[in-house]
């Protein structure tokens, strides 16, 4: 990977390098959680819909705890120092890496079949 300039950086303001990230952050889990969830408990059974739910938000908290672990990891290891100027060139590489993963989900996503299958 070729080395760039972090787009996190020690003079980034509150604005454009805090507030304005967190609230797209905010807005695409907002808009993302409910859908995924109501595509996960449609067309279960009514008796089984409650443990279908709960595996889906327990395997939601279980992939944001081991993703966070992940991207902290790989931000400590890329800063290498715990200089203001380190650190943000670790959390540049945390969020272009994100960011992969997400565009990689969307595409995985359209591979799923998109018709439903009768259950008998």
């Amino acid at each position: 990977m070729a080395e760039s300039e972090p787009s996190v950086r020690t003079s980034s303001g509150y604005l454009t390098g805090v507030l304005g990230p967190t609230l797209l952050i905010a807005i695409g889990i907002g808009l993302t959680f409910p859908t995924l969830m109501a595509a996960v408990t449609a067309d279960v059974p009514e008796g089984d819909a409650g443990v279908v739910g709960g595996l889906a938000n327990t395997a939601s908290q279980v992939g944001g705890s081991v993703g966070l672990a992940v991207l902290t990891t790989l931000a400590g290891a890329r800063a290498g120092g715990n200089s203001p100027a380190a650190l943000a060139t670790g959390y540049d590489l945390v969020f272009i890496v994100a960011a992969g993963l997400g565009v990689a989900i969307a595409f995985v996503s359209t591979l799923l079949p998109r018709e439903r299958r009768s259950v008998d």
